[in-house]
């Protein structure tokens, strides 16, 4: 996961325990990450404010000038589930942990390694049958590598990749890998199409 979508993740569920103004947001999240300019913060705030994630308003703030405060909408709630596999990676979920942030894990996949074809797809894996296979997540990775076997000769095709964790479980077969953009599944598709 990249350190903005962390930051994301962390900014939204900061939000879920109500309404904050800039300096209660920016406080826990500059102690999680001390290297994180002030203005990325706020650069993040305001990209979720056009995704409609978040929204704001001003309020008296205590004594001194209004304060904007931030604010949580349905959308930005709805992003808080991490909709992963039933055996996804621990990368997200440790440094959530770390950080003290709750979440929601839902599993709402499982990758079946049982490939009826197996044989089928290392044969034509073997024939060098294909340039590309696409893996949406590490959990496809290894099905993948579970289904042709982990002796076959990965060499042959490359990678295309939604992510860098993706591509990290890829590489780890031997897999060379070309990587989407972004984390997105039409970035996947464009990574594909520029071949």
């Amino acid at each position: 996961m990249l350190k903005k979508d962390l930051l994301e993740l962390c900014l939204l569920q900061l939000l879920s325990g109500g309404d904050k103004y800039g300096y209660e947001v920016l406080t826990p999240l500059r102690t999680a990450f001390p290297d994180t300019q002030e203005s990325a913060i706020y650069a993040l705030l305001r990209g979720l404010g056009r995704e409609k994630l978040t929204t704001w308003y001003m309020a008296p703030g205590g004594g001194g000038p209004d304060r904007k405060y931030y604010k949580l909408t349905p959308a930005g709630q709805a992003r808080l589930e991490l909709l992963r596999a039933e055996e996804g990676s621990p990368a997200l979920t440790d440094a959530l942990a770390a950080m003290g942030v709750p979440y929601d894990d839902i599993a709402v996949y499982r990758t079946i390694y049982d490939n009826p074809r197996s044989l089928e797809l290392r044969e034509e894996l073997e024939a060098g049958g294909f340039d590309y296979v696409t893996f949406t997540s590490a959990s496809t990775v290894k099905g993948f590598v579970s289904a042709v076997g982990e002796d076959a000769d990965f060499s042959r095709f490359t990678g295309l990749c939604i992510g860098k964790q993706t591509a990290g479980e890829a590489e780890k077969h031997h897999i060379s890998v070309k990587t989407a953009g972004k984390a997105a599944i039409d970035a996947l598709v464009e990574l594909a199409l520029e071949r």
